[in-house]
């Protein structure tokens, strides 16, 4: 057998190998969800559904579909549906409430898959302007993602994006403050304050 010969076949074979190892990690994916929605402003009591049969959403570009796990609601998710923080102009028509959620990348779209794979867990704030996390399944922009440390649950994982995100800008963006500062931490029973 010559080199050409040999080469093939180790490539063809390796060929195989990778697409039944990806077909082994590619999960099948339901045509519908389970998924709290809301699609007028009000009192959450009285827009918030459970839609049981929403579609799964299509994953495009440089989207991911993360199969979620735990999600988290603050404040703003209930000040989102009663008209406050984002022009409705900016908002989706049905809206899924709740921005922190971690989970497992089950999909990838065309020009993701940079930062995670499919099988990863990550955490994420979701974009204001875009669809929540009260689903099963929600599509993330890959640029917001990181992999959740491996020791935190996925509860831990959820609980943390937005409060995270708060901190920061609070101390380091609008407070200037460094490393070998001091702060006082005045009332830290809620979830900001928890997390120093």
């Amino acid at each position: 057998m010559n080199g050409y010969s040999s080469h093939f076949c180790c490539h063809s074979l390796l060929c195989i190998i990778l697409f039944v190892e990806m077909a082994t990690f590619a999960p099948s994916l339901p045509a519908t969800i389970k998924s709290f929605q809301w699609t007028t402003i009000g009192q959450p009591s009285d827009v918030l559904v459970f839609n049981e049969a929403a579609p799964l959403p299509t994953v495009t570009g440089s989207n991911i579909l993360v199969k979620v796990h735990a999600a988290a609601l603050n404040p703003v998710d209930w000040k989102l549906m009663k008209g406050g923080v984002v022009p409705r102009l900016l908002m989706p028509r049905v809206k899924v409430p709740c921005l922190d959620i971690s989970g497992t990348v089950v999909a990838t779209g065309p020009k993701a898959g940079k930062k995670v794979q499919i099988g990863d867990h990550v955490m994420a704030m979701l974009d204001f302007s875009k669809s929540g996390g009260l689903t099963e399944y929600t599509l993330v922009e890959e640029s917001i993602v990181v992999k959740k440390p491996e020791r935190w649950s996925f509860e831990q994982a959820a609980s943390w994006p937005l409060v995270a995100n708060t901190i920061w800008r609070g101390l380091v963006n609008y407070g200037g403050i460094k490393k070998g500062d001091k702060v006082l931490i005045n009332g830290a029973s809620g979830g900001t304050g928890k997390k120093y």
